[in-house]
C-alpha cells in the first residue's frame, strides 16, 4: 500500500435542533423500542422481567452537534472533551484509513495518524489514543497527545480491538492460532497474557483492575459462545459474569458490566452488578438492542430493529439506572456505534458505511 499524508477536513461544528412537541402537559410522550412515537395518558412502562424500564420523552427538544464533516467518519470514542474516530478517504487506486480527533474545548480537528492504515475502533483515555495499524500485519499503537509521540506496542502482527484505562492497554490477539486477551502496562513496559484457553476470547473492555470479554468457544464446541467473563488484575482471579451463553460485546464501569444477550432469540441489553451479584435484563423489545456502553448510571445502545420491520435501525437510546427511565438520544434513525463519557454521547449517523459522520448530544 502506498502511504500518503493528508490533512483531515476541518470540521465546522453545526447544531441540529429537532423539536418534538407534546400536546398537553398531562400527556407523557413515550417511544417504544420500535422507534414509533405514541402519546399515552399515563406513565408508560416496559416490563423487562427483572427490571422495569420507563420511557422518558417529556423533553420537547433534542439538540445534536455535528462533529465531523468528511462523510466517511465512523467508530467514535470519547474521553472528556476529546472525540476520536477512524476516517476513510479514497483515491482512484486505493482506500486509506486514519485516526482523527476533535477537541470540544478548542473546536479544533486534528489528524492523529498518517499511515493510511489505521484499524477500526480507536480508544482514548486522558492524553493517550490507542488503535491498531493494519499495514501488512495488525499491531497495536499508542499516540501520546502531550508528547506527540507514537509508539508501537505489539509485534505479533495479529492484534486488534485495543482499549485503554490509565496505563493499561488491553486487546485481542491471534498469535497462538486462537483469540486470546493480552495486556500491556505503559508504566512497567510489561506485556501480560490474560487468557490462554483454546476458546476464542474477544472484544475486551477494561475499567480499573477489571478486564471483561466474551468467550466465543473453539474447535471442540464449534465456536459456541459461552458468555461474558471477567479477570481481576489485583486478585488474579477469573469469574463468569453472564448466567447464560450467547452474550456479546461487554462494557464495564466501576461495579457494573453490561452486554448484549441473545438468550431469548433477539438481542437485549443485560447488566450485572458486582457489588450486589445481581443480573438484570434492561430491555425486552422484539427489536435488537446492541453494542451497549456505560458511564456511571447511564447505559447507551443502538436499536437495530427486528423481523417485523426488516431490522431497520431506530437510533440510539439511553437507560438511567438511578431513575429507571429510558430516553431516545438520537433525533433520527441510522445511528450507530454509540460511546459515552459523562453527559456526552457520541455516535455515527449514516445510511451506509461510506456516508457517515460523527454527532454528539449532551444530556
Amino acid at each position: 500500500m502506498n502511504k500518503i499524508k493528508t490533512l483531515c477536513k476541518v470540521s465546522l461544528v453545526s447544531i441540529a435542533l429537532v423539536s418534538l412537541f407534546v400536546s398537553s402537559a398531562a400527556l407523557a410522550a413515550t417511544e417504544n423500542d420500535t422507534g414509533n412515537a405514541t402519546i399515552n395518558t399515563g406513565n408508560s412502562t416496559i416490563d423487562t422481567g427483572n427490571a422495569t424500564v420507563e420511557d422518558n420523552y417529556v423533553s420537547s427538544k433534542i439538540t445534536e452537534t455535528q462533529i465531523s464533516t468528511s462523510g466517511y467518519a465512523h467508530s467514535p470514542a470519547i474521553y472528556n472533551n476529546r472525540i476520536v474516530w477512524r476516517n476513510t478517504y479514497s483515491t482512484d487506486t486505493d482506500t486509506y484509513y486514519d485516526i482523527c480527533m476533535y477537541d470540544l474545548s478548542t473546536k479544533k480537528e486534528t489528524q492523529i495518524t498518517t499511515s493510511g492504515s489505521a484499524g477500526e475502533n480507536p480508544a482514548i483515555y486522558g492524553n493517550k489514543i490507542v488503535y491498531s495499524d493494519i499495514y501488512g500485519d495488525s499491531n497495536i499503537h499508542v499516540y501520546d497527545l502531550s508528547t506527540k509521540k507514537e509508539t508501537q506496542i505489539t509485534n505479533s502482527g495479529s492484534a486488534y480491538e485495543p482499549v485503554i484505562y490509565g496505563n493499561k492497554i488491553v486487546w485481542e490477539d491471534y498469535r497462538n492460532e486462537n483469540w486470546d486477551i493480552y495486556m500491556y502496562d505503559l508504566s512497567t513496559k510489561k506485556e501480560t497474557q490474560i487468557t490462554s484457553s483454546p476458546d476464542d476470547q474477544t472484544y475486551p473492555a477494561i475499567y480499573g483492575n477489571r478486564i471483561v470479554w466474551e468467550d466465543d468457544g473453539g474447535v471442540d464446541d464449534h465456536w459456541v459462545n459461552h458468555g461474558i467473563y471477567m479477570y481481576d488484575i489485583s486478585t488474579k482471579k477469573k469469574m463468569k459474569i453472564s448466567s447464560k451463553g450467547l452474550a456479546y460485546q461487554p462494557a464495564i464501569y466501576s461495579n457494573k458490566i453490561v452486554w448484549e444477550d441473545k438468550r431469548i432469540g433477539n438481542y437485549d441489553i443485560y447488566m450485572y452488578d458486582l457489588s450486589t451479584k445481581k443480573e438484570t435484563q434492561l430491555t425486552s423489545s422484539p427489536d435488537n438492542q446492541r453494542y451497549p456502553v456505560i458511564y456511571g448510571n447511564r447505559i447507551v445502545w443502538e436499536d437495530d430493529g427486528g423481523d417485523d420491520d426488516g431490522w431497520v435501525n431506530h437510533g440510539v437510546y439511553m437507560y438511567d439506572i438511578s431513575t429507571k427511565k429510558k430516553m431516545k438520544i438520537s433525533a433520527k434513525e441510522s445511528a450507530w456505534n454509540p460511546a459515552i463519557y459523562g453527559n456526552k454521547i457520541v455516535w455515527e449517523y449514516g445510511s451506509d458505511y461510506g456516508n457517515t459522520d460523527i454527532y454528539m448530544r449532551a444530556i
